[in-house]
């Protein structure tokens, strides 16, 4: 009868044993399909992100092509101005002149 407690002591500690165990490796799989879910998440954060900074890239390059025909463009206007205030002055100066030469 002895030998049967035992026994049966014996397989209660080993049932308790079994069942902590199974009720962590549950707990365990529980944080691991959490880990999964916040992985895949992580990835299309990361996939987002990525197409965002790409986007910016676009815009960036878009906006310095820009710029530069901007300061091209306000060159060129600059110069045609000048150019227009310059053939204004020549045409002023020759007036002067051939007023000059009528005089004479």
């Amino acid at each position: 009868a002895e030998s049967k407690a035992e026994t049966m002591q014996h397989f209660e500690t080993l049932k308790k044993a079994h069942d902590a165990l199974f009720e962590e490796h549950q707990a365990l799989q529980e944080q691991m399909d959490d880990a999964v879910e916040l992985l895949k998440f992580m990835k299309e954060d990361k996939v987002g992100n990525e197409e965002y900074i790409e986007e910016l890239k676009a815009q960036v390059e878009e906006l310095e092509s820009r710029l530069e025909g901007s300061v091209v463009s306000a060159t060129i206007e600059g110069l045609t101005k000048d150019k227009m205030e310059l053939q204004n002055s020549l045409k002023q100066c020759k007036e002067e002149i051939e007023d000059l030469q009528t005089e004479l």
